[in-house]
């Protein structure tokens, strides 16, 4: 099975925790309903932070921080001309291990992008709440600015 290297750390499954399916909905559907988000604490971000958080606060704060700035800018597409999907099919393969010669390896590479994505999203939905998790992960491993 594919796992996290490098930023995430060696052994870590890339898929991360196990978190309830969302279904987003675009805001004008047919049935009416609003945009659902959930709160950050039942985000997929925080879920796979609070995990890498266990083996290493450091690595945890980097990644904090790259969301951050990933959903930042993602957030500015008009500038940026990057969504989420566009930068997670940039960064997916440097983030997780994984081996392209595998014979499902397109498809380990759609679920690795979908997954890296919805972390970016998260990024920028929760991009205040995001920032104060990783002011506490500095002042927990009493890391530099």
């Amino acid at each position: 099975a594919p796992r996290l290297s490098g930023l995430l750390g060696a052994g870590f499954l890339w898929w991360g925790p196990v978190a309830p399916a969302r279904k987003k909905k675009h805001p004008a559907d047919a049935d009416g309903e609003p945009l659902v988000i959930p709160s950050f604490k039942e985000s997929l971000l925080y879920s796979t932070l609070q995990i890498v958080r266990e083996k290493s606060p450091r690595r945890a704060f980097v990644l904090a921080r790259l969301m951050y700035l990933l959903g930042d800018i993602s957030s500015r597409i008009e500038i940026t001309q990057m969504n989420s999907h566009n930068l997670s099919l940039c960064l997916a393969p440097s983030l997780l291990q994984w081996d392209p010669y595998a014979d499902a390896a397109l498809l380990v590479l759609g679920r690795m992008t979908a997954y890296v994505m919805e972390l970016i999203d998260d990024g920028r939905e929760h991009a205040e709440k995001l920032r104060d998790y990783c002011l506490e992960l500095q002042n927990l491993a009493s890391l530099p600015y």
